[in-house]
């Protein structure tokens, strides 16, 4: 590392760039490549350092990289603080550090805190925009305030002015608009602040990376770039937030400006309405209606009543046109002639009269919008207006039923068949005499296209031979277009696609193929076809006859002869080997299926055969096929080789003999004896050691062989010494190896033990003795070790009294025991005896006298002591002895210290003696004092010596007691004063109601059928010992439970009665009855949820409209339509949901009718049945039918369905013919009964041109006919034609020439 090549490379190949304004490749890689140049002049890199790293005094400048936190205790404890990297090195001679700065990493954390800031401040826009919006929504709301109150203004002057409803109408629709884009807006901003907190998350997750990155330089490039990713990443997001809070405040603004327009509209509204309403009164009093000389209200014959007119005269001029409700101009004219001088007066009113007129004239049509299916329907349409009007419709696929008329009127409207595949439109205009206009918008929806196909598969069995043919299978596949229900063009063929299933089986360009069987099992499959666009399917069923399997073998022939001799190696001794062949032969199998060769299998076997065995050279005899060697005694490998012959091969085997071979053997010595002796045989009474020694006496044998066989045996003798096995037989002692101890004797008699040598499975035995012991016992004087004072008494009286001294000392002395002059025990004995010391006062207080010491009384408040000690023998025992201070002490007799008072209460003084002693003796004694009394409980005072207990009131409760002290001068006495119990009695029991969540009505019992609670409450009344009485709230305490119920939906929870929304489940009232219980009491309540009922609503879709049966049989019949359709609607609940009706459900109707297909359908307008006449067709069938009726609620039903006939097929005709030489009989068989009589020409020949003709006739309904054919032997029969008696012959396509020989 001389040059640090491998470092350079090191950090050229693992820091790369990483496309990053963080710490990319080329920073790092040149600040690394830097400190390299700044540190590796002169030194070594030694790795990566931690806290734990030890670099053991390097005696050369090395340098290591650096940047866990901590103290590095190796390197002169340098502390590296956290979030930079370091480079610790030795160059100065101690450890020093220097820190690494990456400026990529500044910038890149400027970058994140600039994210930050802009997130940040994303935040505050969205919150100002969040804030706009509100101001938007209050806006708009008081926008829609406006407008209600602008529509409140409008309906009042509806009648008079029409213009300022549609104005408020406008605004209000206005205001809605503003509203919308103010909840808009505040969803904008919503998400516009959601965006930015992801802003804000987002950058504090990238500055928390940007820190780690600071920690681990290793990892600072991965780091960094993902928390560069993370900051731009943020600055987006924060942009995008600004972007989305701009837009919620444009948004906000906007609402806001419309909802100012809408209050502005809703003012301009109102003051027109007020405008009208102002001319309207002005007008009123110059043209009262029914007041002569004003408005004339007209009679039932259109003339002005007499009363009413102020010109008899020309009251029959007065005349109307019935329609507008004022007089007709000519009546006008004649007045104006008559009264010139009216003339101005009468212009005034009758200007003020015509814009009565139109004020109050209008004309409207319902419905204003008319919705019709596209295959065209009637629609009507009702007029209100009282005058002359004019229709018109701007379409001239719409015919109405008349364009004039007078007053109050409907007009049906026939619309055509819409023809293109676009909705379209129509208007309908109706006009008044005053020219008023009204419009229905005629919407027809686009053409009604339906599809039907068509897809049918012949034939639908197909039986194959089992050695396999192929079989053609028919199929007819076509749509045909309906518009409006019309067929529209030629029907056109649709594709299908085929599914075959089976095994055997392959579908081919015409019908089917199956392969020849070569199972044994009958094979059987399907072929499923599908048609593309219907997803119709049809399936021919396929059937093959079971295989039959035959095979053949050719004869065996021999390939080969393998010839074995077990064993081929015989002992040089002798012996004898087997000879045994074995042949190995093949032959060819062939497998036939149905006569069909399906395959040839050569088999190969290897038998044992009874072979020729001869000797072809060398050693050996050979009978039969055994071969034998006598002994070889010979040093030489004898052989022979030996053939085997069969079916004209031949094989070779050799079988050889070892050489002969001399050997000598020697058996183990074997032990015929031991002998075992001890030195020495006696030990010392003060123990020793006796080492034991084995001899052995042994014996073998020497033998010689040749080929394995003994030609020499001799006897061999020896003496030697032998390491034997020792144990113990019995007596004393101990062993260890060949060396038996003694320990010292420690008894008075001689020992021994007997020890045995075992070796080679023999035995001997040795005695080894020990002397007998003697015993000496040597004891010291006795030593006393301590002595122990004790007093009778150490707590004497205060009064006085005594206690007696006693003495006992503790001694010892030891006692040593020898055996042959060894001490072998050491023992000390011990004893406490009474002893007579000399005692003495040592201090405190007391007398002595001998062994006495005498106490005083002791007349003060302190405890006296005295110590006393016991000498003897130089050791000394001391005892404190003690008397009791003197105890002075007071007592306080009391003369009332037990009291009841009853619950109404009562008081009482106390009294008592008082007394002083000491030491127990009375000293003093005062009577009648008046103590101080302590204690505490309810309802009782005390004052002084004065107890007073209260009137217990309407509180009930058990007996009550005050129990305390009376003191005086320091003494005391305990008392007690009891008030008996304040009894409460119960009298009444109330059931309360509290509060109800949803009733029927305001403060109604009754729970509305949505559900809610009703929460229960309850008080009782009570009278109490004292007299009085209370009532009081025991709701909580009460028991609520549900005694009977009309209905389920309710359940009582502590004292909430919670009725369940009843949903979608109709029913009338439903009641239950709660029982209230408390304190032996109860009470019963019965609760009401209103009855949910099902009110119908418009919305009406099919459930199903459909024939039973989906298709009637060619030969003709009736289907019965199925009919239901849902109905909404809603619950009083507030549930909403549907009902499916039926037909029977209907308020008026069903009526059927046909919409469009087959004219060979009729329909009963009642009942919906569809007859179909015979199809004779080879088509099949349709008929679209229209229900209509009126469903609950007066709303309309419009439905249709389909009925459909199969189209007819013609039966298949067969011919079975049964021969013999004179002559056969035939049957011929229709696949199905024949629509018309047959006449069916045959023939039957013997293939060379002799036979006949012959025709028979099959009549109609038949499925046979059989007869007779006379003549010679006739093989070959068919048939030649059939024929319909009616007229016409059989397509060749109905396969109908076929024919079965039998």
């Amino acid at each position: 590392m001389a040059n640090y090549t491998a470092l350079v490379e090191s950090v050229k190949q693992y820091i790369k760039a990483n496309g990053m304004q963080a710490i990319t490749g080329d920073i790092l890689q040149g600040v690394l490549m830097s400190v390299i140049d700044t540190f590796g002049t002169g030194s070594v890199y030694r790795g990566v350092a931690t806290p734990n790293t030890d670099p053991q005094n390097p005696d050369a400048n090395v340098f290591y990289f650096a940047w866990e936190q901590g103290v590095y205790a190796k390197f002169g404890n340098l502390t590296l603080p956290s979030g930079g990297m370091y480079v610790l090195d030795n160059k100065s001679g101690q450890w020093t550090m220097t820190e690494i700065i990456f400026p990529a990493l500044t910038e890149m954390q400027e970058k994140v805190e600039n994210a930050l800031s802009t997130a940040q401040q994303a935040v505050s826009i969205a919150e100002t925009a969040n804030s706009n919006a509100d101001v938007a929504i209050e806006g708009a709301q008081a926008a829609d305030a406006k407008a209600q109150q602008a529509v409140g203004t409008a309906d009042e002057a509806k009648d008079i002015a029409t213009e300022a409803r549609d104005l408020a109408s406008a605004a209000e629709a206005d205001a809605g608009d503003a509203q919308n884009l103010a909840a808009e807006a505040v969803a904008a901003a919503g998400t516009a602040q959601g965006v930015a907190n992801q802003a804000i998350d987002a950058a504090n997750t990238a500055k928390v990376q940007a820190d780690s990155a600071l920690q681990i330089a290793g990892q600072a490039r991965d780091e960094a770039s993902a928390a560069g990713d993370k900051a731009n990443t943020a600055v987006s997001t924060a942009e995008t937030a600004a972007t989305n809070a701009e837009a919620a405040l444009n948004q906000s603004e906007t609402a806001s400006q419309i909802a100012q327009q809408a209050a502005t509209d809703s003012a301009e509204a109102k003051a027109d309405s007020e405008e009208a309403l102002t001319l309207a009164q002005g007008a009123i009093p110059n043209s009262e209606k029914g007041v002569a000389g004003g408005v004339a209200t007209l009679d039932e014959n259109g003339l002005v009543p007499r009363e009413q007119s102020g010109h008899w005269d020309l009251e029959d001029s007065y005349t109307s046109d019935r329609t507008d409700a004022a007089p007709t101009a000519h009546a006008l004219h004649e007045v104006y002639e008559m009264h010139e001088t009216d003339v101005d007066e009468l212009n005034i009113r009758l200007d003020a009269v015509l814009e009565l007129v139109k004020s109050v004239a209008g004309i409207g049509v319902a419905p204003v919008t008319v919705s019709v299916t596209g295959p065209g329907e009637s629609k009507i349409v009702s007029i209100v207006t009282n005058g002359n009007w004019t229709l018109s419709v701007d379409q001239s696929w719409v015919t109405p039923s008349k364009t004039s008329g007078i007053g109050n009127d409907t007009v049906t409207l026939t619309v055509a068949a819409n023809g293109t595949t676009s909705e379209r439109n129509a208007t309908l205009t109706v006009t008044n005499a005053l020219g008023q206009e009204a419009t229905s918008n005629i919407i027809q929806a686009a053409r009604v296209e339906t599809t039907e196909y068509t897809f049918s598969v012949a034939p639908a069995n197909l039986t194959f031979a089992a050695a396999g043919e192929s079989k053609t299978v028919v199929v007819v596949s076509k749509k045909q277009l309906y518009i409006n229900g019309s067929a529209s063009g030629a029907p056109v063929t649709v594709n299908y696609t085929s599914k075959l299933e089976g095994a055997g089986f392959s579908v081919t360009s015409t019908g089917v193929a199956a392969s020849n069987n070569t199972t044994t099992n009958v094979r059987t499959g399907s072929l499923t076809l599908t048609q593309s666009e219907s997803g119709k399917k049809a399936t021919v069923t396929l059937n093959q006859g079971a295989g039959t399997q035959t095979i053949e073998y050719t004869n065996w022939a021999t390939q080969s002869v393998d010839l074995t001799a077990t064993p081929t190696s015989i002992s040089a001794s002798g012996g004898s080997s087997a000879l045994a062949t074995k042949a190995t032969q093949t032959r060819t199998k062939t497998t036939k299926w149905n006569g069909i060769v399906t395959g040839t299998t050569p088999e190969t076997q290897t038998v044992t055969v009874a072979a020729t065995y001869t000797k072809v050279s060398g050693s050996g005899t050979l009978t039969s096929s055994t071969v034998t060697f006598g002994n070889n005694t010979s040093t030489s490998q004898l052989s022979g080789v030996y053939r085997a012959t069969f079916d004209g091969k031949t094989d070779d085997v050799t079988i050889t003999q070892a050489a002969g071979v001399q050997s000598i053997e020697y058996t183990d010595w074997a032990t015929t004896a031991i002998d075992v002796s001890a030195s020495p045989a006696t030990v010392a009474a003060a123990g020793g050691t006796s080492q034991m020694s084995t001899k052995a006496t042994q014996n073998r044998t020497k033998t010689t062989k040749w080929n394995g066989v003994v030609t020499n045996t001799q006897q061999e003798t020896q003496t030697v010494t032998v390491t034997a096995s020792y144990a113990k037989v019995s007596g004393d002692g101990s062993l260890s190896g060949a060396a038996v101890s003694f320990p010292n004797n420690t008894t008075n008699a001689a020992k021994s033990g007997v020890y045995r040598a075992t070796y080679g499975g023999k035995t001997d035995d040795v005695t080894i003795a020990q002397a007998a012991g003697t015993q000496t016992i040597e004891r010291g004087t006795w030593i006393t070790q301590s002595v122990q004072i004790t007093a009778s008494s150490t707590n004497v009286a205060a009064a006085g009294g005594s206690s007696s001294l006693s003495t006992k000392a503790s001694q010892a002395r030891t006692v040593s025991i020898k055996w042959n002059g060894i001490v072998t025990d050491t023992q000390q004995e011990t004893q406490t005896i009474s002893v007579t010391p000399t005692y003495s006062k040592q201090s405190g207080g007391g007398t002595l006298s001998g062994s006495t010491v005498s106490f005083g009384n002791n007349t003060t408040a302190n405890i006296v002591t005295g110590v006393y000690r016991a000498t003897y023998d130089g050791k000394t025992s001391d005892v404190t002895i003690s008397q009791a201070a003197g105890v002075q002490s007071k007592t306080l007799e009391l003369s009332t210290y037990t009291k009841s008072f009853p619950a109404t209460g009562g008081s009482t003084t106390i009294f008592g003696t008082y007394r002083e002693l000491w030491n127990g003796v009375v000293t003093a004694t005062t009577s009648g004092v008046s103590p101080t009394l302590s204690g505490s409980q309810t309802g009782f005072t005390i004052s002084g010596n004065a107890v007073t207990a209260a009137n217990r009131g309407t509180t009930a409760g058990a007996a009550r007691t005050l129990s305390g002290n009376a003191t005086y001068n320091g003494a005391s006495a305990a008392y007690s004063i009891t008030q008996e119990e304040n009894k409460e009695t119960y009298s009444a029991l109330t059931f309360d109601i509290l509060a109800m969540s949803a009733p029927v009505m305001p403060n109604s019992p009754d729970t509305a059928a949505s559900g809610g609670t009703v929460t229960l409450g309850a008080s009782a009344s009570y009278t109490y010992s004292t007299g009085q009485t209370k009532s009081v709230d025991v709701k909580d305490s009460a028991a609520y439970n549900i005694t009977n119920t009309s209905a389920g939906g309710v359940s009582i929870s502590g004292r909430v009665l919670t009725w369940a929304n009843r949903a979608a489940v109709e029913g009338g009232a439903r009641s239950v009855t709660v029982r209230l219980s408390y304190n032996g009491a109860s009470r019963e309540r019965t609760f009401y949820q209103q009855a949910n009922t099902f009110t119908f609503g418009s919305s009406i879709s099919l459930e199903y409209f459909n024939y039973t049966p989906s298709s009637v049989s060619a030969n003709g019949g009736t289907a019965t339509p199925n009919v239901a359709y849902r109905q909404s609607g809603s619950y009083t609940s507030g549930q909403t949901g549907y009902k499916v009706q039926t037909i029977d459900d209907l308020v008026s109707g069903p009526v059927f009718s046909r919409s469009s297909g087959s004219s060979a359908a009729s329909i009963n307008s009642s009942t919906g049945v569809v007859t179909w006449s015979a199809n004779t067709t080879t088509s099949d069938r349709m008929v679209q039918v229209v229900m209509r009726g009126t469903a609950q609620g007066g709303y309309a039903v419009n439905l249709v369905a389909t009925s459909s006939q199969s189209a007819y097929v013609r039966p298949t005709i067969s011919l079975t013919f049964n021969y013999n030489q004179s002559g056969g009989t035939f049957v011929i068989n229709a696949s199905q009964a024949v629509k018309d009589q047959l006449n069916i020409q045959f023939t039957y020949t013997d293939g060379m041109g002799a036979g006949n003709d012959g025709e028979i006739t099959m009549g109609a309904g038949s499925t046979s006919v059989q007869g007779y054919a006379g003549g010679p032997s006739y093989p070959i029969a068919g048939i030649i034609a059939v024929n319909f008696t009616s007229g016409g012959r059989l397509e060749t396509s109905n396969a109908i020439y076929t024919w079965t020989q039998v």
